[in-house]
């Protein structure tokens, strides 16, 4: 999710921008209780996987275009996360 501006001043354009991303990664593992010589309660207390990894990501980016020459332009950019 996100959203943007544009604006040309002149010959210099400048955009800003926002962006928003959720994520969510699971981990699992499996393994063999008997052959460990594991109780019906270790394997439980053991689980199958760690918690939900969840993530969220916040950007915000400004640059800035000048042309310097026909061929040549210096671009300006900030991008906090």
């Amino acid at each position: 999710m996100g959203l943007g501006f544009h604006h040309d001043l002149g010959t210099t354009t400048v955009d800003l921008g926002y962006t928003y991303s959720r994520g969510r990664t699971r981990i699992r593992y499996a393994y063999n209780a008997a052959a460990l010589g594991l109780t019906p309660l270790q394997v439980q207390l053991a689980g199958d996987g760690w918690r939900d990894l969840i993530l969220g990501q916040h950007i915000v980016e400004a640059n800035a275009v000048l042309p310097l020459h026909k061929r040549l332009s210096l671009r300006l950019l900030y991008r906090y996360e």
